[in-house]
């Protein structure tokens, strides 16, 4: 076994630098592999560390305005007694602004509770100082420590028109404000962004509200429950407007939707990287059982029978998959830890994520390099031992010889011997296209589906026919709701959109969904509408895109609006984009058996020309009846916050895979490259200079860089469409379409990343020893 030995070990020698990049792309494509599966692993963990040791509550119900806190404890007592609650907390819940020591506003939640550190439900993680004890105090959510809101320092707070100046005595967590924000239509800011406030419930009954001081009352209610129906109704006499159970909260979303990209995207990114190596293994392997097929009827004739031949070349495949295996743990770990912690604390701050101890991840990782690298090998090994020794004594490498006119230049002579050199094995050639427009069409898709999402978010947020959002601390009539009321400057106003939003639930045929329901007497001149079926007629259902095509409804279908304990019937009227994927947009009138559906807790402005921005930003500031103000221009800020934060993700993912287009067209060009070693060598002899001999190299690279982008194209938009399917299901919707500049970013992408590796051929054909090549090409 000793020469079947040193074959192997002078096979590895000669083509080490195509062993360790194909092993390098297998072993990032399973690192991948392992980052999806462990990164799901972890934000599954993280879920349920915060629903269990942080008891996030089942539901979180806001009352239609302030209710007797006395009578609300009453009425959840007598469930805590017979079973039906573990436990709940009564609160009110304000929103307001922060002013930073510069001036510059911040939207701000604020949260009276009774017990800054409850151990029943809902508990802060608490991670420096110490929860508040007396007036004036607060425990802030972590985030907002570069805003000046941080430990031992007084944080000015507005709400309700009134001035709080606090001091920060503690820096804590809460899983309930993970996603807090004040983004128009259901979107979302990050921390950093949004400052969070608890403090004694006290101090908010302490504020007027509509002249004279809340008093001993709350609005908002969080319990631990496995019987939330049976909560709503005996809450049913205080008016319940909104309703977030725990699976819709927008934390919990965000966390098990990335849970839920992580095990998708990533594995088939991966398994896709995974073919495309596994397709370069074989024809690297073909190659070497085929240059090394009379070396293999010697061995023959030397009596080893084709079981150890096949072994020993084997072992060449088993040393990539080994290599691979091995640097796949490692960069699986350095991936998961680097993108996880890396990308979440960026975009949430420390959160906690819990990083488990599980080897799956691990294993299935190294299974697959084992697979796909075996696997490729599968072909050329059966064709090994077809072989018989006379066959493989007698066999003669297939070439085809052209010549050239006399009166032809070298530069002619050598931009035919390119053209040769493309089209000589038609299917090695059909075949490296191929790859290579794989890997490129990949790296294409990220930037389809980025350019995609851009254009989508932008121009919904865009549609809006508004210039200033208010939302109320309670509700008002809607025909009470006008330019004075608002306190706003006369004649500042062209035009007040009052409306109501109410969180419920939308059911047909046995299957329901949460919905975000917004509902106006002024829904078309609130935004352009973007109606993909039917027509939007205010008196019915218009739902959202996603929520339709969730539950498959479509317009004429009847469908069930359930609002605390009342259910309203109504009729699907359109299917509209919306950012909001669980909206439902109808009229005041159409919510009639609600009660208080002439009720509206919040309005749109459209301010008219001229209007002093300041002094509309000063009056709609100082109202104690208003708790949210936000701006279009605030709004539009923060979406572009939110785009570029979905850029930087798509954008890396893009030049991840181009750097991956480009290792693998370096090792698919280097196996053709080998192949005509005798050629370079010959030119060489015939004094061809180093840039001449480069030219029928870069010809041939350009004609291959062409057809493969060419291929890449439809991969790249197919490709962008799975993406954007996998999207949809595991956090937001938004068309996906081929647009022309997407279109040429690919291809000047793939120019960029597959022409860089000609490098690689160029470099080999210059290092081609003359008299080493032709010895051992013309020796027996």
């Amino acid at each position: 076994m000793k020469t079947l030995q040193l074959s192997v070990v002078r096979k590895n020698r000669q083509m080490k630098w195509r062993v360790i990049g194909i092993s390098l792309l297998m072993a990032w494509a399973a690192g991948m592999f392992i980052m999806g599966l462990y990164g799901a692993e972890s934000m599954d963990a993280t879920v349920e560390d915060r629903l269990e040791n942080y008891k996030f509550p089942d539901a979180f119900i806001t009352l239609g305005g302030f209710e007797n806190r006395t009578d609300v404890a009453n009425a959840l007592d007598a469930l805590v007694a017979d079973g039906t609650v573990d436990a709940y907390q009564l609160r009110i819940s304000l929103q307001g602004h922060y002013w930073d020591d510069d001036g510059v506003r911040y939207p701000a939640e604020l949260l009276g509770v009774e017990e800054a550190q409850p151990e029943d439900i809902n508990r802060l993680d608490m991670e420096r100082g110490s929860a508040f004890s007396a007036f004036n105090e607060t425990v802030v959510q972590k985030g907002m420590e570069d805003q000046g809101l941080d430990l031992g320092k007084k944080a000015s707070f507005t709400v309700l028109g009134q001035e709080l100046e606090l001091d920060v005595t503690g820096i804590g967590g809460s899983t309930e404000f993970l996603m807090a924000g004040d983004v128009s239509f259901g979107g979302f800011s990050m921390p950093g962004g949004v400052a969070v406030a608890f403090l004694p419930l006290e101090q908010l009954q302490a504020l007027n509200y509509q002249s004279s001081p809340i008093g001993d009352k709350v609005n908002s209610i969080a319990v631990l429950t496995d019987d939330v129906d049976a909560v709503l109704d005996a809450l049913d006499a205080f008016g319940v407007s909104n309703v977030v159970l725990q699976e819709d909260h927008p934390s919990i979303i965000f966390l098990t939707a990335n849970a839920d990209e992580w095990r998708l995207i990533l594995p088939v990114l991966a398994g896709m990287f995974l073919f495309v190596g596994g397709f370069a293994i074989l024809m690297v392997f073909q190659r070497v059982v085929q240059n090394d097929t009379r070396f293999i009827g010697v061995l023959m004739a030397m009596g080893y029978d084709h079981r150890e031949i096949i072994r020993a070349y084997l072992s060449f495949g088993l040393l990539i998959a080994t290599i691979s295996a091995l640097l796949s743990v490692v960069l699986g770990v350095l991936l998961s830890y680097g993108m996880i912690v890396g990308l979440f604390e960026s975009v949430l701050g420390d959160i906690g994520i819990v990083m488990p101890v599980v080897l799956t991840p691990f294993i299935l990782g190294i299974a697959v390099c084992y697979l796909f690298v075996l696997a490729a090998l599968v072909w050329p090994l059966m064709k090994l031992r077809d072989l018989t020794p006379s066959e493989a004594l007698e066999h003669h490498e297939e070439s085809r010889i052209f010549t050239f006119a006399r009166k032809r230049s070298k530069r002619s002579k050598l931009f035919t011997l390119g053209l040769r050199n493309t089209v000589r094995r038609p299917k090695q050639t059909f075949a490296t296209i191929l790859v290579i427009g794989l890997a490129v069409g990949v790296t294409g898709s990220w930037m389809v589906v980025g350019d995609s999402a851009l254009t989508y978010i932008s121009g919904m947020t865009e549609d809006g026919n508004w210039d200033v959002e208010v939302n109320f601390a309670g509700t008002f009539p809607d025909t009470a709701v006008n330019e004075t009321m608002l306190g706003l400057p006369a004649g500042s106003a062209e035009k007040v959109m009052p409306f109501k939003v109410l969180l419920g639930e939308l059911s047909h045929d046995g299957a329901s969904e949460s919905a975000y329901i917004t509902a106006s007497d002024h829904l078309e001149d609130i935004r352009e509408f973007r109606v993909l079926d039917g027509e939007l007629d205010p008196s019915g259902a218009n739902l959202a895109y996603v929520l339709a095509d969730e539950m498959g409804l479509e317009v004429g279908d009847e469908v069930v609006l359930r609002v605390g304990a009342v259910d309203v019937t109504l009729e699907v009227t359109s299917i509209v984009h919306s950012l909001i994927e669980s909206g439902v947009y109808t009229s005041l009138d159409a919510l009639a058996g609600v009660p208080g559906n002439d009720m509206v807790n919040g309005a749109f402005i459209q301010l008219a020309d001229g209007h002093d921005e300041d002094a509309v930003r000063e009056a709609l500031y100082g109202n104690e009846a208003l708790t949210t103000v936000i701006f279009m221009t605030d709004t539009i800020e923060a979406m572009d916050d939110l785009i570029a934060m979905m850029m930087d993700v798509f954008n890396g993912f893009m030049f991840l895979n181009g750097f991956i287009a480009f290792i693998i067209a370096a090792a698919t060009v280097t196996i053709i490259a080998a192949e005509r070693d005798l050629e370079y060598a010959t030119l060489k002899s015939l004094g061809v200079n180093r840039r001449e001999l480069a030219k029928p190299i870069l010809l041939e690279m350009g004609i291959l860089t062409t057809a493969s982008v060419l291929v890449a194209l439809p991969i790249a938009y197919l490709f962008s469409q799975y993406l954007g399917s996998l999207y949809h299901r595991t956090s937001m919707y938004f068309p996906v379409e081929l647009s022309a500049y997407s279109l040429a970013f690919t291809v000047v992408v793939g120019l960029v990343f597959v022409m860089a590796a000609a490098i690689v051929p160029v470099k080999h054909a210059w290092d081609v020893d003359i008299e080493k090549m032709i010895r051992e090409r013309t020796s027996g």
